[in-house]
């Protein structure tokens, strides 16, 4: 799913912010999967115009930084808006870098991307990432938060008259989600699992996001997991209605999506670099805490229209990197099967100081 047509895109620079732990509600990753994805032109729904990347001193108050020049993967959708909104208001630049930003067509891309060296930061849904890093890919470090669902962000929907109104009613039923094993997928199993639900008597398909509102309108799948704008859109349309809430009340609430990451190696050896990326992102990811901001910045970057950006339902947005509240993913993909062994994600996390 080519998100959006160019390769590359950065945005020019505005205010400053104070740190803080608040969370701001934004838009999961849409394409948040384990395997390497590459989806249908019909994606388009989300490209955005190509633009150029903003350019840095090189220096910041805590000296200059080693990798001025930064390539980072990015996926375009509203995972990636404190992306956006540090790229726009030159919060990378007064860091002293120069961010060009590479549009990936799903989180599993940054994997092989940053072994290869084509991103020095890459941005992944966790379950890839704990997967790569459980396979020895590489060594990875995790750099910046991303995103977090909460209750609305992702849904099982279904159409109308489907007789699917409670997750009992999916016993025997076909269903889909982006990817195999992929993270809402995941938070799916944990609920059905609550919910004394059999998951092996539950098909799975893969269904592209773009594709799922047609696949509920032609009866392909019983139910499909969506996320925004998919699910506003295909409720307004065919009248799809939700039946589980993903990130809701339950064990998957607040479950947190996706994040940054770099190797070990790049990051030992560019310590202050990775630093003032880090600052960055959180700068940005405070000022989304402004609703009418993140909807301003939406349409900058994919073809999401303003009335649509109004109406999606948001994830939160963490501030800070907290490695307890992601353990829980490595938990949950353990519990499952997706891990064999532990993962101790705090041994992944990088510190980052505060700002200067």
């Amino acid at each position: 799913m080519a998100l959006r047509p160019s390769a590359a895109a950065t945005h020019t620079p505005a205010e400053s912010g104070r740190s803080g732990r608040r969370r701001v509600r934004l838009l999961g990753a849409a394409a948040i999967v384990l395997p390497v994805l590459v989806l249908a032109s019909s994606c388009s729904l989300l490209n955005g115009s190509s633009s150029s990347s903003s350019s840095g001193s090189g220096t910041t108050s805590a000296g200059p930084v080693e990798h001025p020049k930064l390539t980072v993967g990015m996926l375009a959708v509203t995972d990636s808006v404190p992306l956006e909104i540090a790229q726009q208001k030159g919060y990378f630049k007064q860091e002293g870098l120069d961010v060009k930003l590479k549009t990936i067509v799903s989180g599993s891309q940054s994997v092989p991307d940053v072994n290869a060296g084509a991103e020095d930061i890459g941005q992944s849904n966790w379950a890839t990432l704990f997967a790569a890093q459980a396979q020895h890919l590489n060594n990875f470090k995790i750099v910046a938060d991303s995103s977090e669902g909460q209750a609305g962000t992702m849904s099982l929907t279904t159409y109308p008259g489907s007789g699917i109104k409670t997750i009992q009613d999916l016993i025997g039923k076909t269903i889909s989600t982006n990817a195999p094993n992929d993270l809402p997928s995941l938070a799916l199993k944990a609920i059905l699992q609550a919910n004394s639900v059999d998951t092996n008597k539950v098909k799975v398909i893969v269904v592209h996001h773009p594709q799922t509102e047609q696949a509920l309108a032609d009866h392909s799948v019983d139910a499909t997991i969506q996320l925004e704008p998919f699910k506003t859109m295909t409720a307004e349309k065919i009248g799809a209605r939700p039946v589980v809430d993903l990130f809701g009340p339950g064990p998957a609430a607040n479950l947190p999506i996706a994040g940054f990451f770099t190797t070990a190696k790049f990051a030992a050896a560019n310590p202050k670099t990775i630093a003032a990326f880090a600052r960055a992102v959180e700068h940005g990811a405070r000022d989304a805490t402004n609703r009418k901001l993140v909807e301003q910045t939406i349409p900058t970057f994919t073809t999401i229209d303003k009335q649509t950006a109004a109406l999606l339902d948001l994830p939160l947005y963490p501030t800070s990197l907290d490695a307890k509240r992601l353990q829980r993913v490595a938990d949950l993909m353990q519990q499952f099967g997706l891990l064999s062994n532990h993962l101790d994600v705090s041994t992944m996390v990088v510190a980052s100081p505060p700002a200067q």
